[in-house]
């Protein structure tokens, strides 16, 4: 019985598969001869290897090609990097190239610029990112051998520039299968400790392969990742590893990174101490001349103070109470004599004017007496008000039928109604 057609899609798909889930696939490197080469308009590049009756399309997009020392041109022999994909719309394989470098460079020097041009692309290596040394570093980590001659060409350099700097040794392997992950462990232990100012890692020279620790992408992270500034020290001046390119500042030696981090040598220091010494004298010479001064303005304020000044001013103050209460009794005696003079012509005028009131309120009271409503009451006269206003009724017209009165007689007081009223 015949299977179910499948589509080109689905067969496609398979296969696309197969080459996405083999591993050799997905990170391999190619050598062969260029036979063609093109770059489109996007900056791609589009070329072809050959090599041994065989032909593999390939594709350098524009972020790597950028990133080449040199672009693959026809005839070039190269080895390239990459991955090898199926391309679904043309039902092809091509391989993706990452890196491409000229044949007969052996593979781990091509694995090593692969891992240069990938962290680079990352910004590991960018120069806007490194931290200054610090100055007068009082503490300053190593990363070393415990055993070799390094630790203790640095420990000598330290002693005889900056005695006063601490040395703190985290030990590793510096070389061998373990030297990286060694390398990655002390470095981390003096992030741990949190002391160090700085921190140098350091070797001596050797072979490519005897520096390739230095090369490990776990350690590069790790430097790049560390919190205070790294110092590269590999090998010899003309020795070369990614630590340089990821490191804060690159020591030629290891003697060099010594100095490095020690920049104020002991002669220098003599001579601030010279100076401060001389700065020191001046500041000396001036306080001495500020006590004379000072002695100066003391003795005046003890004269002019209020020590000095408040018994002279209690002396005056006494002195002029004492005036003030003469001229006041001299004052008060003659004022005395001028009010005893004074008091008896005025008491003269006053019985006076007394006996002339006395008269005049005699008179008045007996013009009162003759004009008072009681006399005329008592002449058998009456006195008629309204009783609720107090008015005086002084005519038959003032009133009405119903008025209520009160009328007052010399010895009382009557109420009336007014029944009729007429005028």
């Amino acid at each position: 019985m015949l299977d179910t057609p499948r589509t080109v899609r689905e067969v496609t798909d398979r296969i696309r598969d197969l080459f996405d889930s083999d591993s050799a696939l997905s990170d391999i490197w190619i050598s062969g001869e260029v036979l063609e080469s093109t770059v489109s308009r996007s900056g791609h590049v589009f070329f072809t290897l050959a090599g041994d009756g065989a032909q593999i399309r390939c594709v350098l997009f524009r972020m790597n090609a950028l990133r080449q020392r040199a672009l693959p041109s026809p005839g070039a022999a190269c080895a390239a990097h990459g991955k090898v994909k199926v391309y679904p719309t043309e039902g092809t394989y091509q391989f993706y190239v990452d890196l491409v470098e000229e044949a007969g460079i052996g593979l781990a020097a091509l694995e090593l610029e692969l891992l240069r041009q990938q962290l680079e692309a990352e910004g590991l290596f960018d120069p806007t990112r490194k931290r200054p040394i610090p100055d007068n570093a009082r503490i300053v980590g190593i990363v070393t051998s415990s055993s070799g001659a390094v630790w203790h060409d640095i420990q000598h350099v330290v002693r005889r520039r900056f005695p006063f700097a601490q040395l703190l040794l985290a030990p590793a392997a510096v070389q061998g299968e373990a030297a990286s992950s060694e390398l990655v462990a002390a470095l981390q232990s003096l992030v741990i400790d949190g002391r160090a100012e700085v921190i140098v890692i350091a070797r001596g020279g050797g072979s490519a392969a005897d520096l390739a620790a230095f090369n490990d992408e776990n350690l590069l992270r790790a430097v790049f990742a560390t919190p205070v500034p790294v110092v590269s020290a590999i090998g010899h001046e003309t020795d070369w590893s990614l630590l340089d390119l990821v490191a804060d500042l690159r020591a030629p030696t290891p003697s060099a990174a010594a100095e490095l981090v020690t920049r104020p040598v002991l002669g220098d220091l003599h001579a601030i101490v010279e100076r401060l010494a001389v700065h020191l004298d001046r500041v000396e010479r001036d306080v001495a001349t500020q006590i004379v001064d000072l002695d100066r303005r003391t003795n005046r304020l003890e004269h002019l103070g209020p020590a000095a000044t408040i018994p002279i001013a209690n002396e005056r103050r006494a002195h002029l109470a004492g005036e003030l209460e003469e001229r006041m009794s001299t004052l008060l005696t003659s004022k005395r004599e001028r009010l005893a003079t004074t008091s008896s012509a005025n008491g003269d005028r006053v019985r006076l004017a007394l006996d002339r009131c006395d008269a005049q309120l005699g008179h008045a009271d007996d013009l009162l007496q003759a004009l008072s409503p009681a006399k005329t009451l008592g002449r058998g006269y009456a006195f008629v008000e309204e009783q609720e206003s107090g008015r005086p009724v002084r005519s038959a017209a003032q009133v009405h039928s119903g008025s209520v009165l009160r009328t007052r007689f010399h010895d009382g007081a009557i109420e009336s109604i007014v029944s009729t009223a007429s005028s």
